[in-house]
């Protein structure tokens, strides 16, 4: 397990800057929902199934402006990602996020959430700079 920090500057209610650290675990066994996975990951809950022979990873954007072609039954081994949903929650509003949810919650749909904020090979870092948007996509 790794440990990094992010770091924040924020505004107080005053005015004033107020930097904060917070920690941030970096793990080697996060699981991915695949049952084809060779790194033997400990997959608790629902998995994908074996026979699909592509997953579909959308980006960002592609979660933002198009998630009701995501939401189609026909669509099956979709791995949304944790800071795409994230994007969702903040640029979208609460309505869209909870229908990403039902989306992640519902057995009908092959679709996982792999949270690649806390996988050690998956995560890359915010360069000094760089804004917020830029980041994530």
């Amino acid at each position: 397990m790794i440990k990094t920090e992010r770091i924040l500057h924020l505004k107080s209610c005053r005015g004033r800057k107020v930097r904060v650290v917070r920690e941030h675990y970096l793990r080697e066994r996060v699981p991915c929902y695949s049952s084809v996975c060779q790194a033997d990951c400990v997959n608790d809950g629902k998995v994908l199934p074996g026979d699909l022979t592509h997953y579909v990873v959308p980006d960002v954007g592609v979660v933002v402006d198009y998630l009701e072609i995501l939401e189609d039954r026909e669509l099956q081994g979709v791995v949304f990602t944790q800071t795409a949903c994230q994007a969702v929650q903040h640029s979208k509003g609460r309505r869209q996020y909870n229908r990403l949810r039902n989306l992640l919650k519902d057995p009908r749909h092959d679709c996982v959430l792999f949270a690649n904020e806390f996988q050690e090979y998956s995560y890359c870092p915010r360069e000094k700079g760089e804004s917020q948007e830029k980041w994530q996509t």
